[in-house]
């Protein structure tokens, strides 16, 4: 049980630093913590909150590295029922 209050406790803290950047330029934050797999947790939470876009970053994996390990992002804009702009 400590393995995961500790990926939790830093998992929060990276959301406040990030968050944090965007209060500052006036723009409201929620943060939302969940365990699971990354590309279906993001959608389901999507589908589910009827948002109307996702915005997300990329790594720029090879594609050989993407088909290999798979993409969250591929995932999200699979499962999503909303459009997916992605930023790389």
């Amino acid at each position: 049980m400590a393995y995961h209050e500790e990926l939790e406790r830093h998992g929060e803290e990276m959301m406040a630093r990030t968050a944090a950047v965007f209060e500052k330029a006036g723009i409201e934050v929620d943060r939302v913590f969940k365990w699971g797999d990354p590309g279906t947790e993001i959608a389901q939470f999507a589908n589910n909150q009827g948002f109307d876009l996702i915005v997300m970053g990329t790594r720029g994996a090879g594609a050989l590295t993407g088909l290999l390990l798979g993409s969250v992002a591929r995932k999200v804009v699979h499962l999503a029922q909303c459009p997916v702009f992605l930023v790389k």
